[in-house]
């Protein structure tokens, strides 16, 4: 080891505290970047064990294969396992069944491979080795016994109009005049018989549909069946799954003159999907979080290199003058930087997953309740996000050591020695305006001094503090806009249960007023609906819309909107008529109803591949609807109703309202009030009320109420149905706001780090202050004056940059999503008050340090 790198190690053995520092500020940036990583592999493989629990380890089916098109399936390149899926029939159940919901058995038939791959748990026996054994959902365990040899006769379901009926289907029904829903007729058309032993009984499937009429039955398939008939489906397990599985199906698609499917549940936790826009803007969005993770680091890690350089620019001089060149005292800051990195990533590493798996293991049994899944969230660790910190974080120590060492490399041995590098004093460097001293004091003047004097480690501390500025907006505005993006892909109402009684209203109050059934109900509203026609003046109608009608071939005379009247309860009404942007008093009273205009919606635009949000309709307060309703059964037949006067204009939605799209319009009133608006219309199909709940635990909600209903009550519980789209908002969330965590961290040690240390090195300054009679109170005046202008300063830079930061995230967003940019005034406004705070704790906590130290020794000290 040469002389110059015994001296670094020197010098960073006798400066302990800016060694630790700096070190503590590495480790933070590594722990950070691979938290980040971590974060990222583990929610992934959360999901994707997830999904492979209620769809199957399986990523590309095709349907109805025979036995040479399996054979070009198997031969496929990316091929790893092939899953043999056939769907034997039904099995329509005897005196054994007990459940009047599902009335048969569904034979499934797998090959070993499907056994392997497919969510099947068993639960006691064993699985089928021959097409002659069977296995039974445990719903079932009941009505049959192990060992047991049964004959089964198998079929196909159709309806009275001879349409095919699949384990997802029930017959349609019609409504009778008293409201009762009569489900229509269906038949079973017996297609084989065959003899089974039952070996096993399975949990319940998580891929067999609640609602369906059958429970599972699983045997083996035998393939000698493929010689002559077709199998239901053949699922391809891939064994790379990357991006360009897209294009290979394609290829394989126009070889077997089919189209393939995806598992898209899947396939999504690997970051696929065909929507090229859409990950195209995911893409640049991750990208644009990793390039903000990297200037903070950059950032902090800069700034106490940086720092360390001025520290020891007289012993960097003393080198040049005993022969030292600009090669050995730039490596000098390089070696420097090897050793911090040495010693910080290994442990930030470290840091970095013990700090994820801590708060994994606390938030587990949340996350499953949230997200209502059975996987255990632990952190996994993948080499892909080790290689990917350590490159990272070796980037972010080289970059922030660069422009040190290349200033280090500059210093000359007697600039160094006499320090001229830092402090070049003249007149008009250092003019203040008399209006400074005026108004704010001598104090203000000399602090304004102060700053114009130490130039250099004035812009260290402001860029800090416009970088953590920019940092804390930039991820704040990014967590909100995916946020909102992630939300408007959900095409769903938002309830999670409706409840539909014969018995009307006196049902209702039954569930309302029932302890357990509304304990986890957090909104409940009465809803009817009905559908009728807008007639709207050309003024009233926005322009998007317009474009449309004109693509649609219309003119906008022959437009009209078709318009949900939602009637709800007195309750529900008034909440939403108060939470309403704009609300009036009804003008006309005599001849209109009163209503609320759903005035912005959101909908996926699926020719132009965006999600979109805008306004239904330009209206306003006070203006008119004019409403027709249209029998369905006679076009010709149409009744013009009363007009509709707003009252009221909002962005909430009814829970039984999803993405509304243009040329809809929902239009929102009691239920009185509709009834009295619909008081003359001979119509039996004008809607039903039905209670809606949203609920933190819809299961039991829905079991409560099942409970009451004596089964009266037809209860659909929504929520199983768009658990799976909303993990995604929810992963999201957790993701960004502990990224938000993270970045708040980074971004205060920055600060505090920079301004406590660059106080630090002004020691003999501020004790020549107070030899010369600068009292307590002018000196704490001082820093605060000194913490204003840092404040200031960093403000004015920082925010029109964060603003501009954050429309070219916007910008990169409208590519798949259309919405408004809005500027996020409540996190600007916390941005500002943290500034100042932070600032004005950092510097009174330095300072303070110093009253310690007599002025002999202050004023004896060159660094800190």
């Amino acid at each position: 080891m040469n002389i110059v790198n015994k001296l670094t190690i020197r010098n960073l053995q006798k400066n302990k505290k800016r060694t630790i520092v700096t070190l503590f500020g590495t480790i933070i940036s590594v722990a950070m970047i691979f938290a980040v990583t971590t974060i990222a592999a583990s929610m992934m493989d959360l999901l994707q064990r997830n999904a492979i629990s209620n769809t199957g380890e399986w990523h590309v089916a095709y349907e109805d294969v025979s036995g040479p098109e399996v054979e070009a399936l198997r031969t496929f390149d990316r091929t790893s396992e092939l899953i043999l899926h056939n769907k034997l029939g039904f099995v329509e159940e005897d005196a054994r069944s007990s459940d009047e919901n599902k009335s048969f058995l569904f034979i499934n038939e797998f090959n070993e491979a499907g056994f392997n791959y497919f969510p099947i748990e068993l639960s006691s026996g064993r699985l089928p080795h021959s097409s002659k054994e069977l296995v039974l959902s445990t719903a079932v365990e009941e009505a049959f016994s192990l060992g047991e040899t049964i004959t089964l006769t198998y079929g196909n379901r159709f309806d009275e109009e001879g349409l095919f009926l699949d384990e997802y289907s029930l017959p349609e029904g019609t409504y009778g005049t008293d409201g009762q829903y009569i489900p229509n007729e269906e038949t079973l058309e017996i297609t084989g018989e065959r003899e089974f032993t039952i070996v096993g009984f399975i949990e319940v499937p998580s891929w067999e549909p609640a609602w369906g009429p059958a429970h599972t039955a699983i045997t083996m398939y035998d393939e000698k069946e493929l010689v002559s008939e077709t199998v239901s489906a053949g699922l391809i397990v891939v064994d790379h799954v990357n991006r360009s599985l897209y294009g290979d199906v394609k290829i394989l698609n126009k070889e077997l003159g089919k189209d393939a499917s995806f598992n898209d549940e899947l396939l999504r936790y690997y970051g696929l999907t065909l929507n090229d826009e859409l990950q195209l803007t995911l893409y640049t969005a991750i990208t644009i979080i990793l390039v903000i993770i990297v200037i903070g680091s950059i950032s902090l890690i800069f700034n106490a290199f940086a720092i360390s350089v001025s520290e020891r620019s007289q012993q960097l001089g003393m080198l040049s003058s005993v022969g030292a060149t600009k090669r050995q005292k730039r490596n000098s800051v390089y070696f420097e930087g090897v050793l911090i990195g040495a010693i910080s990533i290994p442990i930030g590493l470290l840091a970095g997953y013990t700090g994820i798996a801590i708060t994994f293991h606390f938030i587990d049994g949340m996350f499953q309740s949230t997200l209502g899944i059975d996987q255990e969230l632990y952190a996994v660790v993948t080499p892909t996000a080790v290689l990917a910190a350590l490159a990272i974080s070796i980037v972010t120590i080289f970059f922030s050591c660069y422009v040190p060492a290349r200033r280090a490399s500059k210093i000359s041995a007697i600039d160094a020695i006499r320090q001229t590098h830092d402090v070049k004093l003249t007149k008009k460097v250092l003019k203040t305006s008399k209006l400074t001293k005026w108004l704010y004091g001598m104090e203000a003047e000399l602090a304004l001094k102060n700053l114009k004097r130490n130039k250099k480690r004035y812009y260290i501390t402001v860029f800090s503090l416009i970088v953590s500025i920019i940092l804390f907006l930039s991820v704040t505005f990014f967590t909100s806009t995916m946020t909102q993006s992630m939300m408007m892909t959900q095409q769903d109402p938002q309830y999670d249960i409706s409840v539909y009684s014969e018995e009307g209203e006196r049902d209702y109050e039954s569930i309302l007023t029932d302890r357990e059934a509304m304990e986890r109900v957090q909104t409940a509203q009465l809803i009817t609906s009905v559908t009728v026609i807008g007639d709207v003046r050309e003024a009233q109608i926005p322009e998007r819309l317009k474009r449309d009608i004109d693509t649609w071939g219309q003119t906008i005379e022959e437009f009209d909107y078709t318009v949900d009247l939602i009637g709800l309860d007195k309750a529900s009404y008034e909440a939403i008529l108060g939470d309403a942007t704009e609300t009036g008093e009804q003008r006309s009273a005599d001849n209109t109803v009163p209503a609320i205009v759903l005035e912005t919606i959101q909908y996926p635009d699926d020719d132009a591949g965006q999600y979109v949000q805008t306004n239904a309709i330009d209206t306003s307060i006070g203006d008119t609807i004019q409403l027709i309703h249209q029998d369905w059964g006679d076009e010709n037949v149409t009744t013009p109703l009363a007009p509709v006067e707003v009252i009221g204009l909002t962005d909430e939605r009814p829970l039984s309202v999803g993405n509304v799209y243009l040329g809809n319009l929902v239009l929102m009133m009691e239920t009185e009030t509709l009834e009295a608006l619909l008081a003359d219309i001979e119509d039996d199909s004008v809607g039903y009320e039905q209670l809606y709940l949203k609920s933190d635990d819809p299961n039991e909600t829905a079991a409560a109420i099942e409970a009451l209903g004596n089964g009266q009550l037809q209860t659909y519980n929504f929520y199983e149905r768009v658990e799976s789209d909303l993990q995604m908002v929810v992963v999201v969330s957790v993701f960004t706001y502990g990224f938000i965590a993270l970045i708040t961290l980074i971004s205060v040690a920055n600060i505090i780090n920079t301004i406590s240390t660059g106080v630090g090195l002004r020691k003999r300054e501020l004790a020549m202050y107070r030899s010369i009679g600068m009292t307590p109170h002018s000196f704490r005046k001082m820093i605060r004056y000194e913490s204003l202008f840092y404040g200031i300063h960093s403000l004015i830079i920082g925010l029109p940059l964060s603003l501009g930061i954050m429309y070219g995230m916007y910008h990169t967003m409208v590519g798949s999503f259309v919405y408004p940019f809005t500027i996020p005034w409540v996190a600007i406004i916390s941005v500002i008050i943290a500034v100042f705070g932070i600032v004005t704790f950092a510097m009174r906590y330095a300072s303070s340090k110093m009253k310690k130290e007599s002025i002999i020794d202050g004023l004896k000290q060159e660094n800190s």
